[in-house]
């Protein structure tokens, strides 16, 4: 998380998790032009950007 400190951090469950780790989209919670999505304990997971609706992952950092 230190490599992106100026990003909002998107907590997300397993589920969801899973789903970003695959590229796919997830709900997006907040309003902001970028978002690290982070696990619970708080590893990066992906870099993602708003895409309506949803936080697109932009670059992937974990397996699915």
């Amino acid at each position: 998380r230190a490599a992106v400190p100026s990003l909002p951090a998107v907590t997300l469950d397993t589920e969801d998790m899973r789903c970003v780790a695959r590229g796919q989209g997830v709900a997006r919670t907040l309003d902001a032009p970028r978002a690290a999505i982070v696990d619970t304990d708080g590893a990066i997971i992906a870099i993602a950007e708003p895409r309506g609706d949803l936080w697109q992952p932009r670059v992937v950092l974990a397996d699915a």
